[in-house]
């Protein structure tokens, strides 16, 4: 988020267990998805996630606080 609140970056993992596939890590920002990868399992999925948190400059909104 940036100092107004808007929104200027999001985070997604995405399962495709459903159809028999694997987990995949996407940042979205100015209307542009970047592909972070495809990973086997959640686990290394998040671990991904939490890399590109630590790495960034913009703060973290947390769930009831926007």
């Amino acid at each position: 988020m940036d100092d107004d609140g808007s929104v200027e970056r999001e985070l997604y993992v995405e399962s495709h267990e459903y159809r028999g596939g694997h987990f995949d890590v996407y940042v979205m920002a100015d209307d542009e998805w970047d592909h972070e990868g495809e990973f086997e399992t959640s686990e290394e999925a998040f671990s991904r996630a939490l890399d590109l948190l630590e790495a960034s400059s913009h703060s973290v909104a947390r769930e009831g606080s926007v």
